[in-house]
This record gives structure tokens, sequence and C-alpha cells, in this order.
């Protein structure tokens, strides 16, 4: 039958899928980016699909979900400010590999100018062929701890003086930011998180599972210079190149959630959950990012039994195959 204006109903078949918390074996349907109920497609409209597709035997997940991410493919989201759309492009279009569909730019402690200037440069933007969905920028200091600092420079650490004031004076514009992370104990804390809150930004105090990624990922074994610093790929591992110091992370999220699994023991679908339906719900979007429910978006993954990347799909497209054409299409 005709359906003018009604888009291509895709089947997802020889599939499991996580649903639920459960893995089940089932087809996955998919129309117009989101999914669907199948018995509403063949009771109520009474129509088939137009595309079949063999999904050989893969699991289908989400789609990872990266909320804390430096940058990574050479670009450093808090250094790189003359460029950041580029930038931006760039680590979107590469994480597709990684099976990231959805991610949070994350900026670390800097100055004050670095926020103004790029900040209001770093807009949400759907997801494709082009990239990973941006969902928002993850802004981690200067509001921290100087005695929990981590990586972080002391000298650009500051105080809440002012309470919500400073945040306006260090951001500027917040209408880009989606998380916020600061050490919950310095004076003036507590207003400023109830502020935030009513701004619908989330704020974090420690998260699920993230990559933590600097813009060394996804680089290749040798040495890079990566803003002032010379690091070197070496073993799967960014050290400050000549040194065995370490600086920083270069794990792609795919492998930290298997990762996450073989060291912790946790099941399948805990370790697929802590990168897709967790992070998700720290955001508040889990009715349709995260999840593979009617209705919510089709950004989901193809892994194979060992939990290895085969295929990465936004709002139902392919946008990364491992293995170019391993999902066949089958007759209708």
């Amino acid at each position: 039958m005709l359906r003018r204006d009604k888009g291509i109903v895709k089947q997802f078949c020889n599939c499991r899928i996580l649903r639920d918390s459960r893995i089940q074996t089932e087809d996955l349907w998919v129309r117009d980016g989101r999914i669907v109920n199948p018995e509403r497609i063949f009771y109520d409209e009474k129509i088939k699909p137009d595309v079949k597709i063999d999904c050989g035997g893969a699991l289908i997940s989400p789609g990872y979900i990266d909320v804390q991410i430096n940058g990574g493919f050479g670009i450093d989201f808090s250094f790189n400010v003359d460029s950041v759309e580029e930038g931006i492009d760039r680590v979107a279009k590469g994480l597709l590999t990684h099976g990231v569909t959805s991610f949070c730019p994350t900026l670390v402690t800097s100055p004050s100018e670095v926020y103004h200037k790029v900040l209001p440069r770093i807009k949400k933007q759907n997801g494709g062929n082009h990239g990973a969905c941006v969902l928002g920028v993850h802004v981690e200091g200067p509001f921290i701890s100087p005695n929990k600092k981590g990586a972080h420079p002391e000298h650009y650490i500051k105080k809440l003086d002012q309470g919500f004031k400073s945040v306006i004076d260090m951001y500027g514009d917040l209408d880009n930011v989606c998380m916020f992370t600061l050490a919950p104990e310095i004076q003036n804390a507590i207003p400023v998180i109830e502020e935030l809150c009513r701004r619908n930004i989330k704020v974090s105090l420690g998260l699920v599972l993230v990559t933590d990624a600097i813009s060394a990922l996804g680089l290749e074994e040798g040495i890079h210079q990566l803003g002032q610093f010379k690091i070197e790929i070496r073993k799967g591992c960014a050290y400050i190149a000549g040194t065995d110091t370490l600086c920083g992370s270069i794990a792609e999220m795919s492998k930290c959630v298997r990762h996450f699994k073989d060291a912790t023991g946790c099941t399948i679908v805990e370790a697929l959950e802590a990168a897709t339906l967790h992070p998700a719900r720290s955001l508040g979007i889990d009715s349709y990012k995260g999840i593979l429910n009617f209705g919510a978006d089709a950004d989901f993954i193809l892994l194979d039994e060992k939990l290895e990347l085969l295929s990465t799909w936004i709002s139902g497209e392919c946008v990364y195959e491992k293995i170019p054409f391993s999902a066949k299409q089958l007759e209708a």
C-alpha cells in the first residue's frame, strides 16, 4: 500500500537486543529515525517493512554516550580555541568508529577567556553521517578542590566567593552547557548547585563509565605535538614524550566497556548500560537516549559476542561499519 507521508520502515532481524535491562531475541523496527512498535505497524497500519536487514546474530545495544571527553584525534577542546567548530566536527566523526552516538565535549579548568571564547561556539547538534550528537558542553572546573585537583592546573582553580555571579563571570553564557562538575564542599557551592538545577544543568560530583579521553585519542603510535606538549603513543598508552609518565586517557568507549566487564565480573547488560542508560539518565534524557524502547531515538550499535563493535547507527541510518556491507539487506 502507498504511504505518501510516512517514512521507510526498517526491520533489523536475526539479532538480539538490549531492552528493559535484558537481552532479548527480538527484531528491531525503525521508522523516521525512531524505534517503533511492530504490532502497530502490522495490526493497525497493516503494512510490511520496506527494508529488512540481517544482523548476522549480532547484539544490538543503544549507542554509547560519553559525558566526559576532553578531545581526541589531535583536538583538545580547551586548547584549540581558534578552530572550535572544526575540532568538534573532527571528534564527532571519529567517535562513530568507537560506537559513540552522543557526547558532551568537556572543558577542563582553564582561564576565563577560554570559556568566553569557546562556550558560545559549541552548539548542541543532532548526530548523523557527519558525526555523533553533541548533547551540550560539560564544564569540569575551575570550581574544584585544590586538594583533589588531579591534572587540573592549580593556579586556575577558583572559589565561588560571589556565589552564582562567580559562575557567570567565569563562563559567560551557559546556554550550551549541560553538565557542570564542581566540589560541593567549597563555600557557596550549595546555592550555586540549586541555581544550576533550576537552569536544567546537571551537576556532577562523580560519574558512571566515561573515557575522560585527551586529544591523543585515536592517534597512531609515535610522537605527536599536541598543544604545548609532545606526547608519545606507545603500546596503547599516552606518555609525555621521552618518559614513562602517563599523561591521560586514550581509551575509546568500546574498549572501556569490555575492560569494565572483564575487570569487575559484571554482566554484559551491566557493562553496556554503564555506557548507555546510566549516562543518559544522569543527563535526564533517558526517555529517548540510551535505550531501545518504542519511541526512542534509533541510535544504536551492533556488537559481536566479544562486544567488539561491528557498526554504528544514528536515526536508523548506518554511519559506520567495521566491515563494509556486513549487515546484509534482504528482500522485504
